[in-house]
């Protein structure tokens, strides 16, 4: 809703006054609208099933330990993103 009101050229601050927010809750909000969708890896997403088959009480983070020192995959976002 506050978009609009940006786009027709009223100034962030006035916008975020009159509906009572920070005016960087005006630029998250932006930004939230242009993200992109994430990418499924569906290799990734097998290997996650297979493990949790076979081992039962892994959590999150005994699965990324597997995932990453057995089997070598890149599973933090910010390892396998292209600089």
């Amino acid at each position: 809703m506050s978009g609009r009101f940006i786009d027709m050229g009223y100034p962030k601050a006035v916008v975020a006054a009159a509906l009572g927010l920070h005016r960087s809750t005006l630029y998250r909000s932006r930004e939230k609208n242009s993200c992109r969708e994430p990418e499924f890896d569906e290799g990734l997403a097998v290997s996650i099933r297979t493990i949790l088959d076979q081992e039962e009480t892994f959590g999150y983070r005994r699965v990324w330990a597997h995932l990453r020192f057995k089997e070598g995959f890149l599973v933090n976002n910010k390892e396998s993103t292209p600089d």
